[in-house]
């Protein structure tokens, strides 16, 4: 593949991530990924320094009209930021450490797993506690059937679920978005649409805190990030724009389709270089004649 087909693929791939991330407030990075590992055979530490970029350009684009609107709540995603942080730092950390082919295992069972049909609790009885209060993790936003308020409902379970969401963050560079929705809406009990709308608020937090460590790796190709980040803003731009008229029961249905065959491909990918004693990887040198020099290196 030529440089030029693979700069269209490249934005044609972040765009699709960048609308379908902040439709449904998962973040690009958990698309895009897997979209250059897998169909532009780009290096999995490269492709995930890349998503953690994106991911940034995602929240920061979408999250202004979100939270103009109401719909993202600022004091809910800065609380549980913080816990995503952590993991973040965490998950960074130990990236460096972690051979490719226990990232495609991991990145696969991630994905399958954020397909899981979890059951929502009706929380509509159940009584505001104190440290909630305290905290004002409760809010209000106008639905399709008026004005809605919500409070967020065992705090520390869903806490605790989001600084793993961070580690998955720094270590996969998916920006936590498929836990933060589960752990928002279905352990917390905030509506669907908030739920997305402050998980994109959160997102942009957490990817900031991990992004520096796989710069001091060298694995963020400035190259790679500026062609793919231009389409990713510009997805991140219609996604918001659709949101507020969106109907998102095709959308999540078609996201889920996307997400179980990219899992299931890179578990197959991970098998795939276990069988071959992962013989490729890749070693940070100084002398690519170009900057996609790299590439050929995954393939």
């Amino acid at each position: 593949m030529d440089y030029e087909l693979f700069t269209l693929f490249a934005l044609g791939c972040a765009f699709f991530a960048g609308l379908i991330g902040s439709l449904t407030g998962l973040g690009g990075g958990a698309i895009l990924a897997p979209l250059l590992v897998l169909l532009l055979k780009v290096d999995i530490h490269y492709a995930i320094g890349s998503a953690l970029i994106c991911s940034i350009a995602t929240s920061t684009a979408a999250s202004f009209p979100l939270l103009k609107k109401g719909i993202a709540n600022p004091r809910i995603a800065l609380f549980f930021g913080t816990a995503t942080v952590f993991g973040a730092i965490a998950g960074s950390l130990l990236s460096a450490l972690v051979p490719t082919t226990a990232l495609f295992f991991l990145f696969g069972v991630v994905l399958l797993a954020s397909c899981y049909p979890f059951k929502k609790k009706d929380f509509q009885l159940v009584p505001v506690t104190t440290f909630t209060k305290k905290w004002q993790l409760v809010g209000r936003y106008h639905g399709s059937h008026g004005n809605i308020a919500y409070a967020c409902h065992n705090v520390k379970l869903g806490y605790s679920i989001l600084v793993g969401a961070g580690l998955f963050s720094g270590l996969l560079g998916i920006g936590s978005g498929v836990f933060n929705v589960m752990a928002l809406e279905k352990i917390m009990g905030l509506p669907f649409r908030v739920a997305l709308a402050t998980s994109t608020v959160i997102i942009g937090i957490t990817t900031s805190s991990s992004v520096g460590y796989y710069l001091h790796w060298g694995y963020i190709d400035t190259t790679l990030v500026a062609t793919v980040v231009i389409g990713v803003l510009l997805g991140s731009y219609v996604g918001s724009k659709l949101f507020f008229r969106a109907k998102t029961t095709a959308l999540k249905a078609l996201f889920t389709i996307v997400v179980i065959a990219m899992g299931i491909e890179m578990i197959h990918q991970g098998i795939d270089r276990l069988r071959h004693g992962n013989q490729v990887e890749y070693t940070h040198t100084a002398s690519h004649s170009h900057p996609f020099d790299w590439l050929h290196l995954n393939r």
